[in-house]
């Protein structure tokens, strides 16, 4: 659309000095006030031209992201009875969570820099145990964690600097489970077995997102979360580069660890094969700086897509690999499809 403006106007203005040059030599006889009259009909029709700019800015965004996946993890249990007799201990079983999640954005603009915007996501799970000694639970239905988020654009060098805050609110269900030397030091203790459920099911959610947002998904804990990104475009190429820190503090007292920090970085980048065409890659990285109960938990993950331009909206469908870490060694992945619209 704007490459047949920029003819139409190049077009225009080459008639209008070919026409101009054609008849310099002539006198022009005007009638008394056309030019007032010109002057105000060209102001109105400024007018009218921004009018129709400023209804055709998007005055609400909204994003739906859903991602069809699966991680293996280990889920404290109510176990079979161990060597004292008539008495339930509790196992670490390894377990296959799969899931499927739905993350709902909306963001509206207050002015050319300052964007403000919300995000929940919401979830379904099973659980089947690897071991096959425990059986499977169903319909794990929950709610994640409700952020509020703020964004503030600063001109840098010919494109915008993103300089985001993230509060997420402790609204998801579950609760952590216990650790592993807690278990082993009493084994009969009873725990909310139900609550952890829901808790494993979050857990494996963020582990087939690729652990890009994990803030969403951890029970009882408020999410401080600063980011940066500086989107890139040029021509048909793209670039969305980021960097954030994941503070995610404890509130319910009862947790193995009340801070829990991650740093996440990486880019997205896309090329438009055609107007309505843009396959990309995004790669990122979450590195955990606490202390952690898994083995190699900071991880890498690829996420190939493809993204269409439509009128005010934007589908894309893609998938979520983890390549290092221990993703890549509980076997999670993610399929990926969502799309932005604008109104």
């Amino acid at each position: 659309m704007r490459t047949g403006l920029v003819l139409g106007f190049v077009s225009m203005s080459l008639f209008t000095a070919s026409f101009a040059l054609a008849h310099g030599d002539e006198p022009e006889h005007k009638p008394e006030g056309a030019e007032e009259k010109k002057a105000e009909g060209d102001t109105a029709e400024k007018k009218e031209e921004g009018k129709e700019e400023k209804e055709e800015e998007a005055e609400w965004e909204v994003t739906g992201d859903l991602v069809v996946g699966a991680a293996n993890t280990d889920i404290v249990t109510a176990g079979p009875p161990g060597r004292r007799e008539g008495v339930t201990e509790n196992t670490l079983d390894s377990s296959r969570v799969t899931v499927i999640s739905f993350l709902l954005g909306l963001e509206h603009p207050i002015n050319d820099k300052i964007t403000v915007g919300a995000r929940m996501p919401f979830m379904d799970g099973s659980i089947a145990s690897r071991t096959g000694l425990l059986g499977s639970r169903n319909g794990i239905f929950i709610a994640g964690n409700f952020e509020l988020g703020a964004t503030y654009k600063m001109p840098l060098a010919g494109h915008n600097l993103e300089l985001t805050l993230e509060l997420g609110l402790p609204t998801g269900s579950g609760v952590e489970q216990p650790s592993k030397e807690e278990i082993e030091k009493d084994p009969a203790k009873t725990y909310q077995y139900n609550r952890i459920d829901k808790a494993a099911v979050m857990r494996a959610t963020s582990w087939s997102r690729g652990q890009l947002d994990s803030g969403l998904f951890e029970p009882g804990r408020i999410g401080i979360t600063p980011k940066v990104g500086y989107p890139i475009d040029m021509g048909k190429l793209s670039i969305r580069p980021m960097l954030k820190v994941e503070n995610l503090i404890d509130v319910t007292g009862d947790a193995g660890q009340g801070y829990v920090g991650e740093i996440v970085f990486g880019a997205r980048a896309g090329y438009r094969v055609h107007p309505k065409i843009e396959p990309g890659l995004a790669a990122w990285a979450n590195i955990l700086y606490t202390k952690a109960e898994i083995d190699d938990p900071s991880v890498v993950v690829v996420s190939p897509y493809v993204r269409f331009h439509l009128p005010h909206v934007k589908p894309y469908v893609g998938g979520i690999i983890p390549i290092v870490g221990h993703l890549w060694a509980d076997k999670a992945y993610g399929v990926n499809i969502g799309a932005v619209a604008e109104f």
